[in-house]
């Protein structure tokens, strides 16, 4: 991608981003699920990441800027599985593109027997 187009996506994505009211929250949803299992395949991951990095770089978040910096510098690829995997986390990461294994379900909780 060209720097200048690339630049001008980020400050779109900034302005985008600053005027939509719940937008802080999908960003942190997408930077916890980013950190914890890096992004999807066939996705520009640089991008992803400078766009993280300059919204919270704007929004003065400097703890989160060194994270996503040192999850971006290593690439990791986690595997998922239903470990740890809350219900909200498995539908956050198929509406971002992860392919989740047939293999990953969450338990169902049952509810308490009655004793007789």
């Amino acid at each position: 991608m060209i720097v200048e187009e690339q630049d001008e996506r980020i400050s779109f994505f900034i302005s985008l981003a600053n005027s939509l009211p719940g937008a802080k929250d999908t960003i942190d949803t997408i930077t916890r699920i980013v950190s914890k299992y890096d992004v999807p395949d066939g996705v520009d991951r640089n991008f992803i990441y400078d766009c993280l990095i300059a919204y919270y770089s704007s929004t003065e978040e400097y703890e989160k800027c060194a994270e996503l910096f040192k999850c971006k510098q290593k690439i990791k690829k986690k595997k998922i599985t239903a470990r740890n995997l809350t219900r909200s986390d498995l539908l956050n990461l198929r509406m971002m593109g992860f392919h989740i294994p047939d293999d990953v379900k969450l338990k169902v909780l049952s509810k308490p027997r009655k004793k007789d």
